[in-house]
């Protein structure tokens, strides 16, 4: 598997600042209000608020309303605007999702589950945050595909689902 990634990465910020003043912040949610998050990243804890209308994805569960939807453990990316010492304004902010390859070995109708060589994922919610993001439905993946794909992973329940998916054919 690959890096994580965060699927807004080169949209724009539509923060009102100045483009040098802004930058990305990535980390593990540590507590979330409705109006703001504590991240912890590689260089400490973070304070994040969001602006009102801000943009709030949460893994494969899309938009949720508020901070307050997103999962304590989860991995984000936000674009953020410094404010002071270790707080920051951000009016996105959205899960970090991994590339992989795999195959599929098989599906479990019964079960939105595929067995793959990487192990089982659930592939009941295959969706991302980006208009232009294409890709193969559930009903397009069948046993011996090889696929390029977007997993996330609930950091509640630690199953892996993918996200997206293109086949490799």
């Amino acid at each position: 598997m690959g890096a994580p990634m965060n699927v807004w990465a080169d949209s724009e910020s539509g923060l009102q600042s100045r483009a040098a003043d802004a930058k990305y912040l990535l980390g593990s949610i540590m507590a979330t209000t409705s109006h703001s998050l504590v991240l912890s990243s590689l260089d400490g804890t973070h304070d994040l608020e969001c602006a009102a209308g801000a943009q709030v994805y949460c893994g494969v569960f899309g938009t949720v309303r508020s901070p307050a939807s997103l999962i304590v453990g989860d991995r984000v990316a936000a674009r953020v605007q410094p404010v002071a010492g270790s707080s920051y304004a951000t009016n996105r902010v959205g899960s970090m999702f991994i590339p992989a390859q795999l195959k599929v070995l098989s599906i479990d109708e019964s079960k939105p589950i595929a067995d793959t060589d990487l192990g089982p994922l659930d592939v009941s919610r295959m969706h991302l945050p980006s208009r232009d993001a294409k890709g193969l439905a559930r009903h397009d993946i069948h046993p011996g595909m090889a696929l390029h794909t977007l997993l996330w992973v609930d950091p509640r329940s630690r199953v892996r689902y993918v996200a997206a998916a293109t086949s490799l054919q």
